[in-house]
């Protein structure tokens, strides 16, 4: 019997990072498993994504939290599916799965996002989880932190890891248009302080000044909050002619980024799922990654973990990465082989499944 699943889609969009980039790769994903089930996604003024034949999307203008009951009501829906919001009515005619990608506001003071969201994800964050008929974490790590927090969800959570989406082909030329040579130092992510920008820029300022100068650090990702100070960063650092600040990069020049870099270095101090580490891998990038929250998990023995606060082992591993051409032709063999074991796929399969059983 089909089921009809209304969506909170309106993180989608493209070019998206984090919660935006796990909501375009998941529902496509789902969309296509499921044919024969029905799909209403509620989505923001503008949104241009194409659709298959099974859903069609609901333009909303503002939180649904008022009219969610009554655009329920009207998509005959069987369960709701909110992959980014905790902001829910009190009562829904229909049971609901919800989506935690990560409790930074509770488990890493330096990972926390801007007040207003802090504050919104203290307020709706516990009652929407005691409510919700399944949840479902992104992560082991995030899983273990939702437990931690909330002990009675466990008996409904499902830890569903994200996936690495198909590779897309590089753009040829990208990298010399941007100024650079192959075998730089990169990382990629928004810039703002769960990335732990001072301890990456202090271990690059710690090499040898010629390896600084044949490999510079290059950031692509656009200025999160709070990082006015990053300017003074880079040139407090002594190093700050070899540092290159890109912005946002389109998936195409991403690529080609990672497939010419020399490493990819995510060295933040909470990550609910480390997207780029995987992408990185995916593209034959040997990754160096912080040993905390979802790292590990993420990069198992494909990569290297340092302690994110540890500036000196930080530069140790960029400077062997650098110059041990055998280690790291071990590091993109594995992290290859590490990439192909996530998919998006499995984890819309996965998902699928509990939003049938919550249907039902």
């Amino acid at each position: 019997m089909p089921v009809n699943i209304l969506v909170d889609a309106r993180t989608w969009k493209p070019g998206g990072a984090g919660k935006s980039r796990y909501v375009s790769e998941l529902l496509p994903a789902l969309m296509a498993m499921a044919p024969a089930d029905r799909f209403v996604l509620l989505v923001s003024p503008g949104f241009s994504a194409p659709l298959s034949g099974n859903a069609r999307a609901v333009e909303v203008r503002r939180a649904p939290l008022l009219d969610l009951p009554r655009l329920a009501t009207q998509a005959a829906a069987d369960v709701f599916f909110s992959p980014t919001s905790y902001l829910l009515p009190v009562r829904l005619p229909m049971p609901t799965v919800v989506v935690v990608h990560d409790l930074a506001v509770w488990r890493e003071p330096r990972a926390r996002p801007a007040l207003k969201t802090a504050l919104l994800e203290r307020m709706a964050l516990r009652p929407a989880l005691s409510r919700a008929a399944a949840v479902i974490a992104v992560s082991e790590s995030t899983g273990r932190d939702v437990v931690a927090l909330l002990p009675r969800v466990a008996d409904k959570l499902t830890v569903i890891q994200s996936g690495v989406p198909a590779a897309v082909a590089p753009r040829p030329g990208a990298v010399k248009a941007l100024g650079l040579e192959s075998g730089f130092i990169l990382f990629v992510g928004t810039l703002e302080p769960r990335k732990n920008l001072e301890s990456l820029i202090e271990a690059f300022a710690g090499l040898p000044p010629e390896m600084r100068a044949r490999a510079p650090l290059v950031l692509a990702g656009r200025r999160g909050w709070r990082m006015q100070h990053l300017d003074r960063l880079k040139e407090q650092s002594g190093a700050a002619a070899h540092i290159r600040e890109l912005g946002f990069v389109q998936d195409e020049v991403l690529a080609a980024l990672y497939e010419q870099a020399g490493m990819v270095v995510c060295p933040s101090w909470y990550e609910g799922f480390d997207f780029p580490a995987l992408e990185a891998m995916q593209h034959g990038a040997p990754v160096i990654a912080s040993n905390t929250s979802s790292h590990p998990e993420v990069i198992g023995d494909a990569g290297s973990l340092v302690e994110p606060g540890d500036v000196a082992s930080l530069t140790r591993r960029m400077a062997e990465v650098l110059s041990d051409p055998v280690a790291r032709a071990r590091m993109i063999a594995a992290g290859r082989a590490r990439a192909r074991e996530f998919a998006w796929p499995r984890a819309a399969s996965a998902t699928l499944a509990v939003l049938r059983r919550v249907a039902r």
